[in-house]
């Protein structure tokens, strides 16, 4: 396969992931508008059945967050809700139009030029930032559907691994961008 069709493919597998991730969340959000309800997570000692006791061989910490529905919810709590989603949906989306824009571009450069390189510092920036942001909006808005559920007792956690994958994805794309340059620069006129 060559270069140029191995781009064009990868060009029209972008188109439709990004055309499947809109469709996607078109339908999701269709869905979460129309619902009757809200999905919340609240801690185990707001929940009447969950009080620290049970029936059998086992006990749900007070501490523990259970998901629970919100029957006819607030527009402010179906707007809390979207926002535990959308903004991680539209990071992605943002990366795959991005990278799917620099495959474009490497037709018409070499994929070792220094805008090349560049692009893909700076989208490895935008995963880092953008996603440890969208996670961020998406703990609040979280914390605020709790709280519009428990009051002012509402608490959440933050933990690792949802800041993980973005620092994943930002630092594959700095060494992908590394391993090209340092590829550019023992063989610069290789390709």
């Amino acid at each position: 396969m060559t270069s140029g069709r191995r781009l064009a493919w990868i060009h029209g597998g972008g188109v439709v992931l990004c055309s499947a991730l809109v469709s996607a969340v078109v339908t999701g959000f269709g869905n979460i508008l129309a619902a009757d309800t809200v999905a919340a997570q609240v801690p185990a000692m707001f929940v009447p059945t969950l009080d620290g006791g049970g029936k059998g061989p086992f006990t749900v910490k007070n501490s523990a967050m259970v998901d629970v529905a919100i029957i006819d919810p607030t527009p402010r709590q179906v707007l809390y809700e979207v926002l535990t989603v959308l903004p991680t949906v539209v990071m992605i989306a943002v990366l795959l139009v991005a990278l799917t824009a620099l495959a474009h571009r490497t037709r018409h450069a070499t994929p070792r030029s220094p805008a090349v390189l560049g692009r893909l510092r700076a989208l490895a920036v935008l995963a880092l930032v953008g996603g440890c942001l969208a996670e961020g909006v998406q703990i609040g808005a979280q914390y605020a559907l709790t709280r519009s559920v428990v009051g002012e007792l509402a608490f959440f956690r933050i933990g690792l691994e949802q800041f993980g994958w973005w620092l994943l994805v930002a630092f594959g794309l700095a060494a992908c961008a590394e391993i090209a340059h340092r590829a550019a620069r023992t063989q610069p006129a290789a390709i």
